[in-house]
């Protein structure tokens, strides 16, 4: 089985380097905050992709199969976007919690993934063992994860019926946790079952 292998080889290392520098910075209070920069990466974080900022959709090839997936498809519900690798042993334990609320939800929110890292076959084994029915995308040399300034895996993004960015979680979200933080978002959410 072949490893997520990242670093300069696999990814352009600079926007996850400044997306760890922004995280630093947002760590400290504001009258000790200065400015991150960095050689052109206005054209790598277009839009933002910090709490209530409008980040460009996230997009790529289609893990289970042809085509390209995007975010853009489920505007006008909330979108759970889990990233996530066959490397991490939490993502592994939280994708079938995600899968149990996308099934609760029914459609009412829109649930994406993001395969950090992998090859095709690893990713589709890691999603079939968890029996996921929502999309997964790649995410073959971490772009989309670096343009989300993502620290660690598991990591959830939230997003508005507009695309707005509500919830950055680094971490495992145990199916209570993410339904407790969806309902809170969309009182009208279908009851669940289970």
């Amino acid at each position: 089985m072949e490893q997520a292998a990242f670093g300069t080889e696999s990814a352009d290392t600079a926007p996850f380097a400044h997306g760890l520098a922004t995280l630093a910075n947002d760590a400290l209070p504001s009258a000790q905050r200065g400015e991150v920069t960095g050689a052109n990466l206005a054209g790598e974080i277009a839009g933002g992709t910090g709490l209530s900022d409008t980040p460009a959709p996230v997009t790529g090839d289609a893990l289970g199969g042809t085509g390209n997936l995007s975010s853009a498809t489920s505007h006008g519900r909330y979108t759970v976007v889990d990233f996530w690798s066959s490397t991490c042993a939490a993502c592994t334990t939280q994708l079938p919690a995600v899968q149990t609320e996308a099934s609760r939800l029914n459609g009412a929110v829109a649930f994406l993934g993001v395969d950090v890292g992998d090859q095709i076959a690893t990713g589709r084994a890691v999603t079939a063992r968890a029996h996921v029915a929502f999309p997964n995308l790649r995410d073959p040399d971490g772009a989309q994860a670096a343009r989300f300034r993502v620290s660690e895996l598991p990591y959830t993004v939230i997003l508005s019926p507009t695309g707005e960015v509500l919830v950055r979680h680094p971490g495992l979200f145990t199916v209570d946790e993410l339904d407790y933080v969806l309902r809170d978002l969309d009182a009208a959410l279908p009851p669940g079952e289970g």
